[in-house]
Parts: structure tokens; sequence; C-alpha cells
């Protein structure tokens, strides 16, 4: 190992530090996001984004600490004894686990903080640091490192014939499970339509990610055993991660936003929507009032303004406690004048006054619900009451599934704020008024922004699409940061015309998956959403896939350079350390 054997833990050390760290922020943003609303009704709560972050960057994560640590238990073999081995790992991996978690809880409130600014979580927002999910990410990162080693230690007991095999038949699963989830997607069958968090329209985003995740595991697993060389293809899969990640995590959102804005299109009725540019909304009582008042006429200008709230138990008999959580859209005004709903049964005219409810065509058929039926509810602040359906109709993703009139949740849901108001208006003298709002209305977090239904249906000003383009950071952010800081522990072994290559094939790799998971994603979308008319084949995402792939080849040539200049070795020497 020459007269510095410490160098080969300091990938992995650095690896855990950063895995333990990330781990650590996102577990403690997971617990303080409990019960938080997303500012976008048609994205998955706030919880789930952050579990979501969490997935996405320990799927990185624990490759690149489980190799490092293999690598660099079956370099140091070769010279140490196994006991003394051992007792490196445990010391290395328990210190980068410590490192990590302390630096998260450090860092964890200015993370909190930066959410807050973008407008993702609302301004009281605050990330308290407790011990829970610092000691799971310190102790899942400690078993992470020691199931590395174990790795390289079963290989040097009984070689690569085994572990090759096993790999194989666990690609093979993998296979054909990433194979079979599209096509229960695309079959939905009633036990799926029965789950709220498997079933609702919104969530297809988070199985969509899920399924990514597997095709990417997939082609990992089933790649490995058909490396000639161990340390190429160890060398090649962070950058594939970072690539076929960042490409297929925002085409399939790009797609997602697409499918939905086009359904938006071609039910929305109202001329103009007034949003917010933050989660914190408005009392919707001032929306209404402000636009009247800008209108100086209560006829001819008519608004709809919705609100999100909770309803708890819909539907369940007894004394309705303990039951599951839905979100429903709170309406105040005439819903008809805003939205050209379809609708299966019933009339949305009757969604007026107190006891009445209307609910999407999915709810209605997993749970046997009728027009006429009364569903037991209780509301946001634990009053029992019932709601009768006047209506079964298509609700698109930018409303919930549940629509109540705001007389029925009013006066039990003091924190209800307004997401959006819906103008509509019987002439064009109005038209003045309206643009003159719009040059009054404030932007950044917190403002009132006035927009053209063509604007608000996908226009780069939408504060949906701002709050997507926000959560891509928060999703892709942390992985990305670990498959790059994998691509240099990695390549360090590498010449530089080797890591050159080895760069290339990992992108052509992970460019290749991501046309695939963008075609799926197309095809899955136009299925779930109705009214959606994404082309199925879709084009690579180059304005992300093109910056990753460079900066792989450039961090790549740089620790290979810095690596041959600390060992002395010649800028075409290469040091075959054995990967995983």
């Amino acid at each position: 190992m020459g007269r510095r054997p410490w160098l080969v833990y300091v990938g992995p050390f650095v690896a855990l530090v950063v895995g333990a760290g990330l781990a650590g922020v996102g577990g403690l943003l997971v617990e303080a996001a409990a019960g938080v609303g997303s500012p976008d009704p048609a994205a998955p709560s706030l919880k789930r984004l952050f579990l979501s972050a969490v997935g996405v960057s320990g799927f990185v994560s624990v490759w690149a600490v489980g190799s490092g640590f293999a690598r660099a238990v079956a370099a140091r073999c070769r010279g140490a004894a196994p006991v003394r081995v051992v007792g490196e790992v445990l010391l290395v991996a328990f210190g980068g686990a410590v490192c990590g978690v302390l630096a998260a809880a450090v860092g964890v409130r200015s993370v909190g903080g930066w959410v807050v600014r973008r407008g993702l979580v609302p301004g009281g927002f605050t990330v308290p640091v407790v011990a829970g999910p610092l000691v799971i990410a310190a102790g899942v990162g400690v078993a992470v490192a020691v199931a590395g080693a174990c790795v390289a230690a079963v290989r040097g007991v009984a070689g690569l014939k085994w572990l090759r095999l096993g790999r194989l038949l666990a690609g093979v699963v993998l296979l054909a499970v990433a194979a079979a989830v599209p096509v229960l997607l695309a079959v939905r069958p009633e036990p799926l339509l029965r789950q709220t968090l498997l079933g609702e329209p919104r969530n297809l985003s988070v199985w969509l990610l899920m399924w990514e995740l597997l095709v990417i595991g997939t082609v990992v697993v089933i790649a490995r055993p058909s490396a000639r060389r161990a340390v190429v293809f160890s060398s090649a899969t962070p950058a594939f991660l970072v690539v076929a990640l960042a490409g297929s995590v925002v085409g399939s959102a790009v797609v997602f936003a697409e499918a939905r804005d086009g359904q938006t299109r071609a039910v929305l009725r109202a001329e103009y929507v007034v949003e917010t540019d933050g989660p914190d909304g408005l009392p919707p009582d001032e929306v209404v009032e402000g636009l009247r008042e800008l209108g100086g006429a209560r006829g001819g200008l008519h608004t709809t303004t919705v609100a999100g709230t909770r309803l708890s138990a819909l539907g369940k008999r007894g004394d309705g406690r303990g039951g599951p959580v839905t979100e429903a859209t709170a309406v105040d005004g005439d819903i008809t004048r805003a939205w050209d709903l379809p609708v299966e049964a019933g009339s949305l005219a009757e969604l007026k006054g107190p006891g009445t409810v209307a609910v999407s065509t999915r709810l209605a058929k997993a749970r046997h619900w009728r027009v006429g039926d009364r569903l037991p509810v209780r509301l946001a602040d634990g009053t029992a009451t019932g709601l009768r359906v006047v209506a079964v109709v298509r609700t698109p993703l930018v409303l919930s599934e549940v629509l109540v009139p705001q007389a029925v949740v009013a006066d039990h849901d003091r924190s209800m704020r307004a997401t959006a108001s819906y103008i509509s208006h019987d002439s064009n003298s109005f038209v003045s008024v309206l643009y003159g709002m719009e040059e009054h209305g404030e932007s950044g977090a917190g403002g009132v922004r006035m927009m053209s239904a063509d604007e608000w249906t996908g226009g780069s000003g939408s504060p949906r699409n701002r709050y997507l383009w926000t959560a891509l950071v928060v999703l892709l952010g942390p992985a990305v940061l670990s498959a790059l800081i994998a691509v240099v522990t990695t390549t360090a072994g590498l010449s530089v015309r080797k890591a050159v290559l080895v760069m290339s094939v990992a992108a052509a790799s992970g460019t290749f998956v991501t046309f695939v998971t963008q075609t799926v994603t197309a095809w899955l979308c136009n299925r779930w959403v109705d009214g959606a008319a994404v082309p199925v084949v879709r084009g690579v995402p180059w304005s992300v896939t093109v910056p990753t792939a460079v900066a792989c080849v450039l961090l790549a040539l740089l620790a290979s350079f810095v690596a041959a200049r600390l060992s002395g070795r010649g800028r075409e020497g290469e040091t075959a350390l054995p990967g995983q």
C-alpha cells in the first residue's frame, strides 16, 4: 500500500460524512413537515417530497459508501492483518457518521431558511433538531460501511463466481419488477384505486420516481457481472447515476407538468387567475373583497375562490375517530363559472350551502359512492357532520378530489387560506380593470400575482412552475452532490485517458435510460391524467444531461490527475483497485 495506507479511506470517509449528513438533514425536514400542506395542490405533500429526497439521495449514498469501503478493505487486506482492517473500518465509519450528523444538526437551520425563502413552506416553518433522525442516519451509515466491508471479505473468501451469480439473479428479479410496475400503474385495478396513497392522481409523480430508481438500480445490478474490469465499472457507476437520475427525474417532472397544464387548459373557463407566490396564501374573504373593490362594481365580475382544508374519516361509519385524512378544496362562489368539469353524475350547480359535497370519479368508484349518498365526516376542528353527494366529477390535478362549499368548513378551519381566485366577466368593460390589478400585483414570496388563463396554465411565471423547479432542487440536489463526490473518489485510480473513456460510456448509458423513462412516463401520464395529450416519444432533456456529463468528465480528470501526482504515478499509470 506504500507509505500512505490511510489514503484508501479518504474517499469512503468523505462519502459517509456527506451521506450521513444529507440523511440527517432530510430526516429532520421530514419530521418538521408533518402536517404542513404543499403550496401546489397538484403536488404531493411536503412530507412526501422530503421523503422522496431522502430516498433518492440515500439510493446514491448507499452505493457510494458501500462500494467505497469495499474497495478500501480489498486494498488494505493485501498488506494488513484482517483484525486490523476491521478496526480501521469501524473507526472510520463511526467517525464519518458522527461528523455527518453533527454537520446536519448545524446546517439544517440554514436549509430550513432556504426552503422558506423559496416559498416551498409557510413563513413560520421551523426545523427543530431532534435526536431520532440523526441517530437513524448515523446508524444506517455505519451499517452500510460495514456491509461494504463484508462484501469485500466474501469476495476474497468465496471468489467472484458465486457473487456474480447472486447479482445476476437479483438483477433478473429487479428487471421483472421494473417491467411489471408500469403495467400495474396503467391498468389501475380497483384495489389500487381504493388506496389513497396509491390511487391519488397527484401521487403519480412519486410512483414514477420510485419506478425510475428501480430501473436505474436494475441496470447497475445487471451490468456488474459483465464487467471485465471491476474498477472500470465501479468508476462508471456514479457518473451513470448522475446523468440517469438528473435526466429521468427532471424529464419526468416536465412531462408531468405538461400533462397537468394540458388538462387544466381543457377545463378552465375563467379568464384570469389570482394566486400568491408563496405557500402562506390569503384569507379567502380578503381576496374576494379586494377583487370587488378593484372592479368598482359587483355585477358582471365573477370570482370563485378556492382554499385547501382537511377532512377526516370521510364516509367512515361509527364515531369517525382515527380515520384517514382527505385533502379537500373549499369553494367560495360558483364553480361552474371557473371550471367546466366533466360531470359523470349529478350537478355541480347544487354544490352550494351547507351539507353538500362533490367527489371525483376515482373516489366514487373506489368507495362505491353515488349521488344522494350522505357521507359522515369530521371537519378540521373535529366537528362531526354529514355531507350529501351532489355530483361525481372528473377533477383536474390542480383541485382536490373532494369539493365542498366554503360555508361548510369556514367556521371550523381558522388556518384556511385561499390558494387561488378565478375571475370571469360578462363583458369586455372589465378587461382594463383586470389589467390594472395585474399591474398593481406584487411579486416575490407572499406577493399576489394576477395572470391570464394562458399564462397560468403553463407560463414560466406561474407559481406552480417555480415551485416545481424548487422541488426538483430539493429532490435532486443531495443525490447529485453524493454522486459527484463518488465520481471523484472512484476515478482517482484511473489514468486520464481511461477516465474520459469511462465517463463517456457512463453518460451515454445514462442518456439511453433517460430516453426509456421519458417514453414510459409520457405514456403513463396520458393514462392517469384526464385530458393529457403528451407525445409518447419524448426527447432527452439535453439542457440537464449535457452539463451533468461535462461535470463528471471534468471532475474525473481532476481526480485522476491529483491522484497521479500524490502517488507519483505517470500520466498513463493506473492503480487497479478492486471495485464492487
